[in-house]
């Protein structure tokens, strides 16, 4: 897959563990990620945004044993989208036993998101 949180959902898949892909998804680069998921048993649940899914290109010299990163793409989420997102999860961590927060955040998404996510399930297992 690429993105750290959706590698974890690959391997818990592979152990039978039953997960879920929540993420910002764009462009033809998104549809193949969701695709990827479908195919490891995993149920994606997509906020589809503007822009495009960052795609990897590792370029690697055999001669020195050297690799380099070209990262191309990035998603634009609207302040709708990214309260779609957290409406989303805030429904879904009521049943979920194990939440991994991972990657990169948009830009567009601000810097607390993951804050408020993280608060947003402190809560719901307080009231559990």
């Amino acid at each position: 897959m690429g993105g750290k949180g959706l590698d974890s959902s690959v391997v818990l898949s592979q152990l039978g563990v039953e997960t879920v892909g929540m993420g910002f998804f764009s462009g033809t680069i998104g549809q193949e990620l969701i695709d990827l998921l479908k195919g490891y048993g995993i149920f994606p649940d997509p906020v589809w945004t503007g822009g495009t899914n960052r795609i990897a290109y590792v370029i690697a010299e055999e001669s020195t044993n050297i690799h380099s990163h070209v990262i191309v793409g990035s998603v634009e989420v609207s302040s709708e989208q990214k309260q779609e997102f957290i409406d989303r999860f805030s429904k879904r961590v009521k049943g979920a036993e194990w939440v991994i927060f991972a990657g990169s955040i948009p830009a567009s998404v601000g810097d607390n998101f993951y804050y408020d996510l993280i608060n947003i399930a402190r809560e719901e297992k307080n009231h559990h």
